[in-house]
């Protein structure tokens, strides 16, 4: 029988039954089934059947090791201490818990390795002891056999320790005093924890006190990511408990260096209790900074830890204009993380110079421009509002707060600020870049597709500044590139449609190296910016860029033989100005017919016979290596196609399918 219900029935049937057989089944049940019968008994409360079951003849023996943190694991679930003090007034049990404590504190040092050679084993030895390979592999078979058992060692000796420190978190003071009648109040789970951690974290006062003042348990030991007891108590806000660990003797500093992380935990959380306890405390310094360089002060305006920084500002000991490593201060921190009550507090302190630099130069002001916090814009208006604050402010690229609002893409920002008429919206950055190019350019975060760059509505931003008429659209920057420049070397089709449809922008401005937008947009191979421009109106195809160039001439150079984008650009511009001849020179040297037979540009020569008139000089001959392109060329009649005078012919012809010679 390994049901344990079937064994306590068979043994209730009579008392003759129970008398003769009681211990023998149990004893069997204990030892084939690992569900034992004590576990039913504890499970349901039957404390004399499981003092009868503990007091058969060398259970310690039978009964597998789980028996025993399953049975001390029931007492524990259910508040049971009448069994648990039944189990631990046995002496193996005593023995089992602390064994298993040696085997926690030392590491499993005293843990016994040796693996027992079967019969079988040592009849293979015999057999083949020349063979070294066999030899050797089963060597490495017993020491993976003597780690297995090491871990399961430990993993049983975790197990029987485990109730101890549930029975802290849950202030069952009695299960743990049974424990520590055996084992050391500052061992530690297999997590780093000592009952003491546990209680402090669940805020058991008593039993904390019990453990300190009864068992004089350590308040310094370190448990996950090193991390005492005090600074357990001062995460999980537990004033009263970090008081008595003060009281107790915890040292409230880090290291040796006084940075108390305690305090540093709770203006992280705004636990104002726990900051209050510390700073009353004269081994705590506010000013000294944690390992990675920052100050209390500063996490609890990152964090917008209004009570905290209250208590630090009225504290006094604490610099409000103090920077960091990286150049931050609390106000411009405040500002950035969009913390409005903290910068509240903060400008109301007569020490904070509100015009403080960040980092790279930025003020309170252009740290919140380029915040896209909630609040960022209740900020900025209050800093607006103080008399005290330099609107005008540059950064160290030279960026103004309407700039950094524009170059960030944070609509509503912008908006507030151009509200300001002391804010100059044409200003320059060191590379002169305006607000309007950022905007026109397009504020795009890593991985932001351009359908989410939409749905954002942050082309709205370049929308606002065309609204505005101080903003002057055509301004160039370092490279001479406008605003219309910008929007099409970043391929913004709807910002580029929103400076066309202003009437404010000079359609052929030229950019760089001389370059009209029409022409950045055949070298950038965006034939869609292209389609955009021709069909607003207002290009000049005829004029020339420094290098002699109309715009047809320099989309059939940098064509190349086969790029279809360009040759649509081509293709929308013969449509629109067909080419008058192509006999004339260029300032290069070459016609525009020799330069696309040179690139071997066989669909743009062919649109260029289509629409052109003149002879076919005979260097265009000489320059063709290619057998289509030449046969075009002996067959022009010195005159455009007739397909070319049916525009709709010649566009459902394309440029992409197959488009044979035809005869004029």
């Amino acid at each position: 029988m390994d049901d344990p219900r079937d064994i306590l029935h068979f043994c209730l049937a009579n008392k003759e039954h129970y008398g003769l057989y009681v211990g023998t089944l149990y004893r069997h049940n204990v030892r084939y089934d690992e569900s034992s019968a004590l576990e039913w008994a504890a499970e349901r409360g039957r404390l004399d059947l499981a003092s009868a079951i503990l007091d058969v003849p060398r259970i310690q023996v039978f009964a597998p090791k789980v028996t025993w943190h399953r049975v001390l694991g029931i007492a524990q679930k259910q508040d049971d201490m009448r069994l648990a003090e039944l189990l631990f007034e046995r002496q193996y049990v005593q023995d089992f818990i602390k064994r298993a404590a040696v085997s926690k504190e030392e590491g499993g040092e005293d843990r016994e390795q040796q693996t027992t050679t079967t019969p079988d084993d040592q009849e293979f030895d015999d057999q083949d002891s020349d063979d070294q390979e066999a030899r050797e592999q089963e060597a490495r078979d017993r020491e993976a056999r003597g780690h297995e058992a090491r871990e399961q060692e430990a993993h049983d000796a975790e197990a029987l320790l485990k109730p101890m420190f549930k029975a802290a978190k849950h202030n069952q003071r009695r299960l743990v005093e049974l424990y520590l009648s055996h084992v050391s109040v500052d061992l530690q789970n297999g997590h780093g924890l000592t009952v003491l951690h546990r209680a402090v974290s669940k805020g058991r006062y008593h039993l904390a006190k019990f453990l300190l003042e009864e068992h004089g348990a350590s308040t310094e030991i370190r448990g996950p990511g090193r991390l005492r007891p005090l600074e357990v108590a001062a995460h999980d806000n537990q004033p009263r408990l970090l008081e008595l660990l003060l009281e107790k003797g915890a040292e409230p500093r880090w290291d040796n260096r006084g940075f108390c992380a305690a305090l540093t935990t709770a203006c992280i959380h705004g636990h104002e209790s726990i900051v209050r306890l510390l700073l009353q405390d004269d081994r705590v310094d506010p000013r000294i900074r944690d390992t990675n360089g920052e100050s209390c002060l500063e996490l609890a305006a990152i964090f917008g830890s209004t009570g905290a920084v209250k208590m630090l500002l009225k504290d006094g000991r604490a610099d409000p204009n103090e920077r960091n490593d990286l150049d931050e201060t609390p106000l411009g921190l405040a500002a950035q993380a969009s913390r409005r009550e903290v910068v509240v507090l903060l400008l109301a302190d007569d020490r904070v110079d509100p015009n403080g630099q960040h980092t790279n130069g930025r003020t309170p002001l252009l740290a919140a421009s380029a915040s896209a916090g909630p609040e960022s814009v209740q900020i900025i208006n209050m800093l607006l509002e103080d008399p005290r604050v330099d609107v005008c402010a540059r950064d160290d690229d030279g960026c103004n707060a309407c700039l950094l609002a524009a170059k960030r893409g944070i609509l509503r920002n912008l908006m507030t600020l151009l509200l300001n008429p002391y804010i100059d919206p044409n200003q320059e950055n060191n590379d002169k870049k305006t607000a309007a190019m950022y905007a026109a350019a397009g504020y795009q975060e890593e991985g932001e597709a351009t359908p989410v760059y939409l749905t954002r509505k942050k082309h709205f931003v370049l929308l606002v500044l065309i609204d505005d008429e101080r903003v002057d659209l055509n301004k160039v920057d370092d490279n001479g590139w406008t605003a219309m420049h910008w929007a099409v070397r970043k391929n913004r089709r709807e910002n580029l449609r929103l400076l066309l449809e202003s009437g404010r922008v000079d359609v052929n401005q030229d950019g760089g190296p001389g370059r009209p937008t029409l022409m950045e947009a055949c070298i950038l191979k965006y034939s869609n910016m292209t389609e955009i421009l021709l069909e607003a109106g207002g290009v000049d195809l005829v004029k020339r860029n420094a290098d002699g160039e109309t715009p047809l001439m320099f989309a059939v150079r940098i064509a190349g033989s086969d790029n279809g984008d360009v040759e649509r650009s081509i293709w929308m511009i013969l449509d629109r100005l067909p080419c008058s001849r192509l006999d004339l020179r260029y300032d290069n040297g070459l016609t525009i017919l020799e330069q696309a037979v040179q690139a071997g540009a066989r669909r743009i020569v062919h649109m260029l016979l289509f629409t052109s008139t003149g002879a076919v000089t005979p260097r265009a001959k000489e320059l063709c290596s290619h057998e289509g392109i030449r046969e075009m060329l002996d067959k022009h009649k010195g005159r455009p196609s007739r397909v070319w005078t049916s525009r709709r012919v010649w566009k459902r012809l394309g440029i992409w399918t197959p488009v044979f010679f035809l005869s004029y």
